[in-house]
Formats: C-alpha cells, structure tokens, sequence
C-alpha cells in the first residue's frame, strides 16, 4: 500500500485536476490481483487506496471531496485464465502488477 515514487507524476495530475473542478467529489478506488487470501487482499486495497486520499489530502485537497473503497481482487481488469495463457513469466508478472492499482471516479 505504499505510493511508489513515479505515482507521484500521475498524482500530481489528479491535485491539478482536482484544484481546477473544486467542486467535483471522487472516490479512489484500490485493486489487487487475485493471489493470497480475499480478505487480506480488500484489506490491501483499502490500503491503498487510503494511501492515495492520505497524499491527495497532503496536497491540499479538502478530504470531505474523497472517499477511498477497497475492491480486492474482484475487479480485475486481466483473469487468471488470461493471465495462464501469457507464454512468459514475466508477461504473467505484468500482467498480476496491471490488476494492482488504484483508480479514480467522479462520483459527483
């Protein structure tokens, strides 16, 4: 659940965004990949998803506009059928990484 250093670039794009519509409310949403226990992945993305709100508010973002929900692994944006079919483990290891993320969405 730790921000790694590069999210800061795209982060950064979300406190511009956000200064500019300082009307809008959004909920973070944080993902994980489908290995290890399920509630130990919706803890995670909590987590992470807590983490992102926890930076944006650090940035000057009132936090009455945010909201942070954790999703687990039952959002994936690649299956585990998918992912068996790759030909690399390392294509499987990218693909995992592509399924542990945070997103944003207006939600007014």
């Amino acid at each position: 659940a730790t921000l790694r250093p590069e999210s800061s670039v795209e982060l950064n794009k979300l406190v511009d965004f956000l200064k500019k519509n300082n009307t809008l409310k959004i909920e973070i949403g944080g993902h994980t990949d489908t290995r290890g226990d399920n509630k130990e992945n919706l803890t995670l993305s909590q987590n992470r998803a807590t983490a992102v709100v926890d930076y944006l508010v650090g940035k000057g973002i009132d936090a009455t506009r945010l909201s942070a929900k954790g999703y687990g692994e039952s959002a994936v944006k690649i299956t585990d059928a998918e992912i068996a079919k790759l030909a690399t483990e390392k294509e499987k290891e990218a693909a995992h990484q592509e399924n542990r993320r945070t997103e944003y969405k207006i939600v007014k």
